[in-house]
């Protein structure tokens, strides 16, 4: 009898935040790990609805607390908005649009 190991790994892709660079793609089933800087010490992720399943609509990390956004096995794009704060707790430049995808290829 042979044992086959069944476990799926998945992928999961490091983001660092900032606010030029707003377009996140992780190949389907893959998760989105969001970091920040300590230039922007803490972020609010805000997904249009229906956002990635299992997430609710509004997601909140820091510097030393990361977040993790597990996306669908299945090609999906879910537009949002982020906001970035500065340690001090002031706003950096507004609510600033972006888009987390799951695709097929995405590096």
């Amino acid at each position: 009898m042979s044992t086959h190991d069944t476990s799926v790994v998945t992928k999961t892709k490091r983001i660092h935040l900032h606010p030029r660079q707003l377009e996140f793609k992780v190949d389907p089933g893959g998760v989105l790990e969001f970091h920040t800087s300590e230039e922007f010490y803490y972020f609010e992720i805000e997904f249009d609805q229906p956002g990635p399943p299992g997430v609710g609509r509004t997601i909140k990390g820091t510097y030393d607390e990361p977040v993790e956004v597990r996306m669908p096995n299945e090609p999906r794009d879910f537009p949002g908005h982020i906001v970035f704060k500065k340690k001090d707790g002031t706003c950096e430049g507004g609510k600033m649009l972006f888009i987390a995808s799951s695709c097929v290829g995405c590096h």
